[in-house]
């Protein structure tokens, strides 16, 4: 027998010096159909008496079921919220995004250059013919090699495109914030220079023209 069968099944009152047991709920807390299933696993969520139900279950059942009410409360309660918060905070971002940003809809990515010797383009074309690649990609890089032949050129530049990541937009979103934290750090250090030298005495005093800032952590 499970250490709480008694408070799974019946319900004690004390008044004085008399106890009067009657029938609890929990009772209801069982996998008879699919509509009790579901209440079950709603409360197992919701409610921190959970190993009660759990060992009122394995004490009509076998110790098995502990496995099966643990795991559940394992991937609901912590893989469950974590999900949870990464969707969430990914939403307040791009929302916090798309209001700063306006043009946010219409990004086209980032694009990216890189430039290409003539001898680099030949090393690319032996690995890939020993490594046996596409024929599509030799072809394009001997069409590229020979267009450089024709018109004398040493160089190439291969123009590449791809998605902002949250870096990105980040950077993009807090550019002028991160402008006015890099141009205060400037300051700092020209006043910490100033001082080092001799050119200020004070070290209290605010420059002309700057502003303080207030940060509130929450």
């Amino acid at each position: 027998m499970s250490t709480v069968a008694d408070a799974y099944r019946w319900l004690s009152h004390t008044v004085g010096n008399r106890t009067d047991v009657e029938e609890g709920y929990y009772y209801l807390n069982n996998f008879d159909n699919i509509l009790n299933s579901f209440v079950t696993l709603f409360e197992l969520t919701v409610v921190n008496n959970w190993y009660i139900i759990m060992e009122g279950v394995t004490s009509q059942t076998s110790h098995w079921s502990r496995l099966y009410f643990m795991t559940f409360y394992i991937v609901t309660m912590v893989v469950m919220t974590i999900i949870v918060a990464f969707i969430l905070e990914a939403f307040v971002f791009r929302m916090n995004y798309s209001r700063k940003n306006q043009d946010s809809e219409v990004d086209g990515g980032i694009i990216l250059e890189k430039e290409f010797s003539k001898d680099e383009l030949l090393a690319v074309l032996e690995l890939y013919r020993e490594a046996r690649g596409a024929n599509s990609d030799i072809t394009q890089l001997l069409r590229i090699l020979s267009q450089m032949e024709r018109y004398e050129q040493n160089t190439v530049v291969f123009l590449g495109r791809r998605s902002r990541t949250k870096s990105d937009l980040s950077l993009k979103m807090y550019q002028e914030e991160i402008q006015e934290w890099y141009e205060e750090h400037t300051r700092k250090q020209e006043v910490q220079q100033q001082l080092s030298s001799g050119g200020l005495a004070p070290a209290t005093q605010q420059l002309p023209g700057s502003r303080q800032r207030s940060q509130t952590i929450t």
